[in-house]
């Protein structure tokens, strides 16, 4: 009804919020510019955390949207797998066959297939939401996983997509950690090597730079 009177082309209320229709303040396409930099410039491993309802996901959906043609990308929904059952989603996202069915053999399959997107002067990306939530093993797995690399660069990139608690307790000081504050992205806070930065937005403050070491 609402699409024919107004001449809409999609339905105007929908429970998924539709990344095509993100209103970007400048907190937002600062937090974005940082991910697609952590992923062009081969950091590896990086955390994008933020409290319930701070709109991770969607970011994630405008991330997508943005990725250059050479960047290829895996979206890992369900943090409850396996170690094995990780990489057997992750090659089946990339649409790449999985050539057995033990671990060993998986990580051999993903890891010729990178080595191949690098020859093209490809990146590969991997995204697993609601990180927060993985098992230890998982998240060992992952540690393996971002340990694949050349003389000369990574040969995958990881993004981790979770609350705080994902990145309480964990040294990540070779990361990048993208932090989305609690009251609509208020603030886009970017730490790489100890060095964190935030910038308020919708509240009449300065900007703060915190601590550099």
């Amino acid at each position: 009804m609402y699409e024919a009177y107004y001449s809409l082309e999609d339905p105007p209320f929908v429970l998924t919020p539709d990344p095509r229709f993100l209103l970007r303040s400048k907190g937002h396409h600062e937090i974005l510019a940082t991910l697609l930099y952590g992923i062009t410039s081969q950091k590896g491993l990086m955390a994008l955390v933020g409290d319930v309802g701070t709109g991770k996901t969607t970011l994630c959906r405008a991330l997508l949207r943005e990725l250059p043609d050479s960047v290829q990308s895996a979206l890992v929904l369900n943090p409850h797998l396996s170690g094995v059952a990780l990489i057997g989603t992750i090659l089946d996202d990339l649409g790449v066959e999985r050539r057995g069915t033990t671990k060993g053999e998986l990580m051999a399959a993903l890891s010729q297939d990178l080595l191949a997107a690098g020859s093209e002067g490809k990146t590969v990306l991997v995204i697993v939401d609601e990180a927060q939530q993985m098992s230890v093993e998982s998240l060992e797995q992952i540690r393996i996983l971002s340990n694949l690399e050349t003389p000369t660069r990574k040969l995958l990139q990881i993004l981790l997509v979770g609350q705080p608690e994902l990145v309480d307790g964990h040294e990540l000081a070779d990361d990048v950690v993208v932090q989305v504050p609690e009251v609509a992205f208020p603030a886009c806070a970017h730490r790489h090597g100890f060095r964190e930065v935030r910038e308020q937005v919708f509240v009449d403050q300065p900007q703060e730079v915190v601590a550099e070491s």
